[in-house]
């Protein structure tokens, strides 16, 4: 528990809920909240559909929620004062499995067609994400639209070694991306390249752009 507060202390914002067992009836008042009944992170954010939409190198809306700090920031739908390896540190410490199975290769063969690369899916926890304003909560896959038709696994891939190598803040990406430490993986870096699948705001459920909202991250299992 004391790494996992230690995770929270460096994320700015964020709030973690937890079914406590002294919440709990029929259980001692006293119990101590333990880790693994941490289920949800919260991350602040600004929203940037329009500007999502009309960045000319969206790469087909590749960058979902990217730290501000990051390469990709001026791109992201979703972007956050909160640190990418902040962010997977947290994860981990609530008990979320890294997948840990993309290379480098992943994204800079993807020119390669024979490279098998760019067509792994990445793997790890699942985790649901929900975005909310105004006192509502919106799933994620509520917010979008598709070129085909929409499907959203997020994983917890990590990738954390890879940080420094590509140092694009990347929180979530949209397809199968070793730069992000969550990814989609439903689709595939190769999906991306050959334009096989297109992300995009739908802009009639967004608020304007500049809104300040929070992301929501729910651990679906172990």
């Amino acid at each position: 528990m004391q790494d996992l507060l230690r995770s929270a202390a460096r994320l700015g914002g964020l709030a973690l809920s937890l079914i406590a067992p002294s919440c709990q009836p029929n259980r001692p008042p006293s119990a101590a909240p333990r880790t693994d009944l941490v289920r949800e992170l919260t991350i602040p954010a600004t929203a940037y559909p329009r500007r999502y939409n009309e960045n000319p190198g969206r790469a087909q809306g590749h960058h979902l929620i990217v730290w501000s700090g990051g390469r990709q920031a001026g791109k992201a739908l979703l972007e956050s004062d909160t640190a990418d390896g902040a962010f997977l540190e947290t994860l981990l410490a609530m008990g979320a499995r890294a997948g840990n199975n993309l290379s480098e290769r992943t994204w800079t063969a993807n020119g390669d067609p024979d490279a098998p690369e760019p067509d792994q899916h990445v793997m790890g926890s699942p985790v649901r994400i929900s975005v909310r304003w105004d006192s509502q909560t919106h799933p994620l896959e509520s917010l979008l639209t598709s070129s085909a038709p929409l499907e959203l696994d997020i994983r917890v891939g990590g990738h954390a070694d890879l940080i420094p190598v590509f140092r694009s803040g990347c929180i979530t990406c949209a397809f199968s991306c070793p730069g992000g430490r969550t990814s989609n993986a439903a689709v595939t870096i190769r999906d991306q390249v050959s334009k096989r699948q297109e992300f995009r705001a739908n802009l009639e459920a967004w608020p304007p752009d500049g809104t300040p909202v929070e992301i929501v991250f729910e651990l679906m299992n172990r």
